[in-house]
This record gives structure tokens, sequence and C-alpha cells, in this order.
């Protein structure tokens, strides 16, 4: 569903015991999701990821490349 705001968070959940790891191939499939979800919806707006992790994510050098994340304890907030 499209925000207010013209933008669609497209969710990816990562289950893991520990900080998930977004390494150069992850980052790769995850803009393969965005390019597939955008031809397939024929949307024109901005697609946002928003990973949803039980422990968070580590900050690494592809940290930047996702617009927000959401933990386990934040869904039971």
């Amino acid at each position: 569903m499209e925000r207010g705001d013209g933008i669609i968070d497209l969710c990816e959940m990562k289950y893991t015991n520990q900080e998930f790891v977004l390494t150069d191939a992850y980052e790769q499939e995850l803009s393969r999701k965005k390019d597939v979800f955008s031809l397939i919806s024929k949307t024109k707006s901005a697609v946002h990821v928003v990973m949803v992790t039980t422990n968070g994510l580590v900050h690494n050098k592809f940290y930047g490349d996702i617009q927000n994340e959401v933990v386990l304890n934040d869904l039971f907030e």
C-alpha cells in the first residue's frame, strides 16, 4: 500500500539469533527485488526497503541503503 507521501515501503523480513548482516550479494538481491516489484506493480512511486529483523542490522557500508529498520521488540510495544 502506498503511503500518504507517495512512497511504497517494501518490507524484507529476516529471522536470526544475532544482528542481520547485509552483504554485497544481499544488497544486490534487495535491489533486484525492488526492480521486480516496480516492474510488476507498474508503480511510478519511490520504493523504500524496510528491514524487519529479530535483532536489528549490523551497521556496515550497506546499512545506509536501508530506509528503515524494525526489530522484533518494536512490534510488541
